[in-house]
């Protein structure tokens, strides 16, 4: 499908400011930098940001760098199972998922966790494509099971139980 390419006006948070460094727009804010493999021409007015030749998905990802390093993304994982449980051990994650051994996980850089409870993560990024996934990958452990409703879960997600053979 052919998007119509075409000049794009965006509003910028406060305390964000862009710069084009050779071929790569770095995006920087009160929570960090980004680099994004974007050769864009443009120009900062203020708080508007006007480039030419934009396409949809490069706005996109221009709006969520923007938004990252403002104010963040946050996901929530609930670890659901008897004896599902998760520690931090300085920057490696252990899960508890039912195999006979823990899984080790060592945090990539930009994504801080916190264990709130024994099965509850909440994961902290700027970069919300590097946050979904490191996301997916924790819940390519244990995905959810609908017969027995456990498994590594978002916030806010229900499992549809089946029902099991009848004899």
């Amino acid at each position: 499908m052919l998007h119509k390419i075409k000049s794009h006006r965006l509003r910028l948070p406060p305390n964000v400011k862009c710069r084009k460094i050779k071929n790569n727009l770095h995006v920087e804010g009160p929570l960090g930098k980004l680099v994004l493999n974007l050769p864009l021409d443009f120009q900062q007015k203020g708080l508007w940001l006007v480039i030419e030749n934009l396409r949809p998905e490069e706005k996109a990802r221009l709006q969520q760098a923007a938004l990252g390093v403002a104010i963040g993304y946050k996901k929530q994982i609930h670890l659901v199972g008897v004896g599902y449980r998760a520690r931090l051990e300085k920057e490696v994650l252990f899960l508890d998922l039912g195999y006979s051994h823990p899984i080790k996980i060592s945090l990539p850089q930009g994504i801080s966790l916190e264990c709130l409870k024994g099965n509850v993560l909440r994961l902290k990024a700027c970069d919300l494509s590097l946050l979904n996934q490191f996301t997916a990958s924790l819940r390519r452990f244990r995905f959810p099971d609908p017969y027995k409703a456990k498994g590594v879960l978002y916030k806010g997600e229900n499992i549809k139980t089946k029902e099991g053979k009848k004899t």
